[in-house]
This record gives structure tokens, C-alpha cells and sequence, in this order.
């Protein structure tokens, strides 16, 4: 996709497959069920055209009233290393941190839920070799994040804060679609919610604004199939379980 194509992606709709066709359906769906959480990336670069073409893509996302509320920080580098640097020492540096804006869980998580999340998070550490009490390794591994797993691209993205929660949903399907377009390149991505506790040392180092709120930030790079963290398996509800057909 050269940049004439990105350029007129951003000013109409590309056709896709007419009413009733479904040509090509298994690769939008084998890019869906692949999609996963990685938390180790080869150190193998990204092509700046690449990260241009998903990003472009991804702005096809549905947007209430068009307003497309997202606004994207690419980090690398040099940059992305200076941005780790200020977070972690923004951790151990006894400072006071800053309040987060919104919160992404509930102060008590209603029994389902909080199953779901005890499961899953003690699978990731006995995959990361992280022992019951050990805090020490459970801090390596949360400073992790910071390093956006090792990844060669991060991604922190922002919302003005005058929106309100149906600009939000707007903003999960254009993440969605970053992760989906990262995968049909063969890449893959993290979603991390945790940046938005630090927005300090993020605004300082990237110059973000006030006005905006730090949504999470997102990591895109290769896959290190060595890794055993990467190895986590989540099991997702049975469609019975959470649909009805009335």
C-alpha cells in the first residue's frame, strides 16, 4: 500500500466484498483469534511504512458523529528508551504518583469476574516464573510493561478530556483495529492500560498536553516464540453463555 492509497484511505471507504459475498472471511478471522497479549518482542525493527499503514487502516474505526477522538504517540528508539527510563525512575524515586483520571476496574469485582482475573493472572506469573510473595519479581516483571516488553514500537494513545464514555467505545474499536491490522502483517501487539497510571513522566517526555488523557499505551513488534511467557493460553465464554436469541 504506497502513500497514494493511505491518502485516499483517509478520504473514503475502500469497497470490500459485496452483500453476500464472504471472500478472504478466514483471514479476518484467523486475524482475530490469533490476536493474543505478547510480553516478549524480538528486538527485529518495525518499517516505519508499516506502522503508517496500520495506523491509517485502523482510522476506519467507527466514530460517533465522525469525531474521531484518538490521538497516537509512536515512541522508538532513542525516544522509547528515554520514555522508559523516566517511568521506572518515576516508580523508585519515592515521588508521589499522580491520580489516574478514570478507572479501568471496579474497586470490588463482582465473583465472576474476579475469578476470571485470578486465573489468568496467576497462569501469566507461573509462566514468567514469578513464585506466590515473591513482590520483588512481581515489580521486574510490572517495570516490564514500561519497556513495552521489548518491543521495537510503542504506542501511547490520548483522548481529550472534554469527551465523554461514547467517544471511549468509539476509541476500543480503533485499538481493536491496530491489533487486527498488526496481525495480518504477521506482528503482534499488547495492550497496556497500566501507562495510564503514570501520566506524569509520559507528558513530560513526550510533550503531551494537559487536555489530554492517557488512554493506555500498546506494544507492536515480532513475536520471541522462545519465550515462555508468551505461552499463556486464555479461554474465552462459550457464546450460550453470554448471548441470548430472542
Amino acid at each position: 500500500m504506497g502513500a497514494r492509497n493511505l491518502n485516499e484511505l483517509s478520504k473514503k471507504n475502500t469497497p470490500g466484498n459485496a452483500s453476500g459475498e464472504s471472500e478472504g472471511f478466514r483471514y479476518v478471522d484467523s486475524a482475530i483469534t490469533s490476536r493474543r497479549a505478547i510480553r516478549s518482542f524480538t528486538s527485529d525493527l518495525v518499517p516505519r511504512g508499516t506502522i503508517e499503514e496500520i495506523l491509517s487502516v485502523s482510522s476506519r474505526a467507527p466514530s460517533g458523529s465522525n469525531m474521531q477522538p484518538w490521538r497516537v504517540y509512536v515512541v522508538s528508539g532513542k525516544i522509547k528508551l528515554r520514555l522508559t527510563k523516566s517511568i521506572v525512575e518515576s516508580q523508585t524515586g519515592g515521588t508521589k504518583p499522580c491520580s489516574q483520571p478514570w478507572k479501568y476496574y471496579p474497586d470490588v469485582f463482582p465473583p465472576e469476574y474476579n475469578e476470571r482475573r485470578r486465573k489468568i493472572g496467576w497462569d501469566l506469573y507461573d509462566l514468567a516464573g514469578i513464585k506466590k510473595g515473591d513482590r520483588e519479581g512481581s515489580k521486574r516483571f510490572r517495570n516490564r510493561n514500561f519497556d513495552f516488553f521489548g518491543a521495537p514500537v510503542g504506542f501511547i494513545f490520548t483522548i481529550a478530556e472534554e469527551l465523554e464514555v461514547g467517544s471511549w467505545l468509539d476509541y476500543g474499536c480503533f485499538l481493536q483495529n491496530i491489533m487486527i491490522a498488526a496481525r495480518g502483517r504477521g506482528l503482534h501487539t499488547c495492550p497496556q492500560a497500566i501507562f495510564s497510571e503514570v501520566p506524569d513522566p509520559i507528558r513530560k517526555t513526550l510533550s503531551i498536553p494537559k487536555g489530554e488523557i492517557i488512554v493506555c499505551g500498546m506494544s507492536l513488534g515480532y513475536i520471541d516464540e522462545a519465550a515462555n511467557v508468551n505461552k499463556l493460553e486464555t479461554e474465552r465464554s462459550t457464546i450460550d453463555e453470554f448471548t441470548k436469541f430472542i
